[in-house]
């Protein structure tokens, strides 16, 4: 059994994506800020779905908060909730001085092949 990683989508007012594996959409958006950083992590999921994790983004890029499950997620899997948030926190973003805290959504799809 293969399995893979898909997708990761970062909601808010902007967006940028490009076509990843299978045709999914990888992308990211908060307002004014780069995605510098996001960590290579493979997982050997037990169910595919969806798991949409709140983030707050500190001045200096880094998120400081991650809060799975949030309204779209589609997974009951807590495993995936928890490797979802420490994916989140990892997470690097350009820093901005005029926003200090900034929320977001990140949407992370497991699929199992």
């Amino acid at each position: 059994m293969k399995t893979s990683f898909l997708l990761l989508v970062l909601f808010s007012t902007h967006a940028y994506g490009q076509a990843g594996p299978g045709g999914s959409r990888n992308g990211y958006s908060l307002e004014g800020r780069d995605l510098i950083e996001m960590p290579d992590s493979a997982i050997q999921p037990y169910e595919s779905g969806v798991v949409v994790v709140e983030i707050v983004v500190d001045s200096s890029g880094s998120v400081v908060e991650a809060k799975a499950p949030q309204r779209g997620t589609t997974s009951i899997d807590s495993k995936l909730y928890r490797f979802s948030e420490r994916m989140a926190r990892r997470t690097k973003f350009s820093r901005d001085g005029n926003m200090p805290r900034q929320t977001g959504t990140m949407r992370f799809v497991y699929v199992i092949k």
